[in-house]
């Protein structure tokens, strides 16, 4: 009797010729025989990577422990985190629940502070900023905490710092917290009374945790004095960095804020948006051949003026503007110098302008009374009055303060509204355009702006035309 496999194979055989019929064989035609070896193996291949790409994230099971913790447990940890202890009766059971709530509370009031500090952001938004500075430093000074012990041989597990890290900022919440509520006058007594009483206590037991594994007395002193370092400097750079600067200027001017938006909405001279066709400006022409030259105050390459010297370039024209009182411009530390307009005050009215870029500002509580009660600051507050108001209730303006910072985007141009108004109602003569030539440099680089936009309009409907 024949195998049984024989009848299977003859049945196979026949398959396949009468797959082949009207056709070549594989044994004729090797090359398609080869081809489909090779598909086969590619679809084999490609089968099991993306299961083992599935199987891969299937283990995203092991995070699972670090986020499924009791919210007893996390208030417990919460609590805990302001309190040091000696090393040996510190027990840590990492999360990565707690730390991640504490820092999305730690954007939150990031996020609320830079939106009432006037924060200028050059590239993105304040939220990708609040996200990447609470994150990133979470992230990086635990991983710079983790190299320190791994170089003083006190090994410790990253997850352990990364989750010892994250409940210990809980103190520097509740502080940023509290000076947004409670800390309108900005005297920095109640800041650093905060800082000793919240963050030094956590800061002091992240650093014991930290050189809990170190057996040599200088390495834990080194690492603790590290992670106290880097947690109060933490704290430090999220409270000064961003700080308003407005209510220290008023502390030391007195009750001087003034609202050129406070007027009456029937007076002619409120302007929210000045055009070119409503001023009078000199001529452009005298700087139309300019060409960039080395500044003799930084060597640095500018054309017309250098603003960071703040000063025009030698034998550039430039409007010179007298104008009714003095300036002080104060200019927020994240106003770029190239991309501040308000400078141009500076640059056609030299004598009577003074820059200071915060928080080097003059004191302005050491100047006189008279001069103090003659000192306006130019911001839109709640408390703010007008200047007809002012100048009934305090006599004529002396000196006008104006803060350099987002809320002053447009820069000089919207200031010339408030020195026309000062004329008006405080000197009893009617505006002529005598100061319009503040807008001189504003206007020319719009146009340079302006030309550039339509350069680049033109040359994609070209583009487009092409296609």
């Amino acid at each position: 009797m024949e195998p049984t496999y024989y009848g299977h194979e003859t049945e196979n055989t026949r398959q396949r010729s009468n797959s082949n019929a009207g056709g070549v064989g594989d044994e004729q035609n090797p090359q398609f025989g080869m081809q489909a070896q090779l598909g086969k193996m590619m679809w084999e291949a490609g089968s099991k990577q993306v299961q083992d790409t599935f199987q891969s994230y299937g283990r995203i099971d092991l995070f699972r422990p670090y986020f499924d913790v009791d919210p007893a447990e996390v208030r417990t940890r919460l609590i805990r985190s302001f309190i040091p202890r000696k090393p040996s009766q510190i027990q840590v059971s990492p999360d990565l629940y707690g730390p991640s709530m504490i820092i999305l509370t730690m954007v939150a009031l990031l996020l609320y502070n830079m939106k009432t500090s006037g924060i200028i952001i050059q590239n993105g938004t304040l939220m990708g900023t609040a996200m990447f500075t609470c994150f990133g430093s979470w992230i990086l000074i635990s991983g710079a905490l983790w190299v320190a012990c791994f170089l003083l041989a006190a090994e410790q597990p990253f997850l352990t710092i990364l989750s010892s890290f994250g409940y210990s900022l809980t103190s520097q919440c509740l502080v940023l917290l509290l000076t947004s509520l409670f800390h309108s006058s900005h005297d920095h007594l109640f800041f650093f009374v905060l800082l000793a009483s919240f963050c030094i206590p956590s800061a002091l037991r992240m650093g014991l945790i930290v050189c809990n594994q170190s057996r040599l007395p200088a390495n834990r002193i080194m690492l603790i004095g590290i992670a106290i370092a880097a947690h109060l400097l933490l704290i430090i750079y999220l409270h000064f960095g961003f700080h308003v600067v407005l209510e220290e200027l008023d502390e030391m001017v007195g009750d001087a804020i003034v609202d050129v938006n406070a007027i009456k909405e029937t007076r002619s001279t409120q302007m929210s948006v000045i055009s070119e066709h409503q001023v009078q400006l000199s001529s452009f022409d005298p700087i139309e051949k300019c060409v960039k030259s080395t500044c003799p105050g930084c060597k640095s390459s500018r054309k017309y003026f250098c603003y960071d010297c703040r000063t025009p370039m030698p034998g550039v024209f430039t409007p010179n503007v007298k104008l009714p009182c003095l300036v002080d411009i104060i200019k927020h530390p994240m106003e770029k110098n190239s991309k501040s307009s308000a400078l141009h005050c500076k640059i056609v009215a030299p004598d009577q302008t003074r820059v200071f870029d915060y928080p080097d500002v003059h004191d302005y509580s050491q100047d006189s009374e008279e001069e103090r009660l003659s000192t306006a600051i130019i911001f839109p507050s709640k408390s703010a009055i007008s200047v007809e108001e002012f100048v009934r209730t305090r006599g004529p303006i002396r000196r006008i303060v104006v803060l350099d910072c987002t809320w002053f985007q447009v820069g000089v141009m919207q200031k010339t509204p408030q020195i026309q108004e000062y004329q008006e109602l405080g000197l009893g003569r009617k505006y002529t355009g005598e100061f319009d030539d503040l807008l001189y440099w504003f206007f020319h680089t719009k146009h340079f702006v302006d030309g550039k936009q339509l350069e680049y309009l033109k040359r994609k409907e070209e583009e487009n035309e092409k296609k």
